[in-house]
């Protein structure tokens, strides 16, 4: 399971890193879009911070940042994760995670649950950056798995 989870991070990454790389050629990106790319690396930040068991209500999850910030923060993260996992044994990854969500509310999760919430959110958000870019009339980057496993 951990050698398959570090894969789904660099993939992770490798998506983000291509829509960020779209983005930043774009001439016109409206605020919601580059919002949504900013929220991708920092919800990444929020859920290390939470793994680590520290406090997350002071870390930003819309923040606003500059593509050269949003870089930053998707190579950071990237490598919190690595860090994490690497030091991730098997009885880690199914012990259980507590946190306190955006709200205060306590919760404890299986870490392996909430390293796929982390992974699947980015699905999400990256999805809305495609189709807000179909909109402009730009042909969305082509962040599929199965691509990403041709290209490596």
């Amino acid at each position: 399971m951990k050698d398959h989870l570090i894969d789904l991070f660099e993939y992770d990454h490798w998506a983000n890193a291509r829509w960020l790389d779209r983005l930043r050629a774009l001439d016109d990106v409206d605020a919601r879009t580059r919002a949504v790319m900013a929220h991708l690396p920092a919800t990444k930040r929020v859920w290390i911070t939470r793994l680590r068991g520290e406090d997350s209500a002071d870390v930003p999850i819309w923040p606003s940042l500059d593509w050269t910030a949003c870089a930053r923060l998707l190579d950071a993260t990237y490598d919190d994760y690595q860090v994490f996992l690497d030091g991730c044994s098997d009885y880690d990854l199914q012990s259980a995670a507590s946190y306190q969500n955006s709200r205060g509310v306590e919760y404890q999760t299986p870490v392996r649950e909430v390293l796929m919430h982390v992974i699947t959110h980015g699905h999400y958000h990256r999805g809305q950056i495609a189709q807000a870019v179909r909109q402009q009339g730009v042909e969305p980057v082509n962040t599929d798995y199965i691509t990403y496993t041709r290209q490596r």
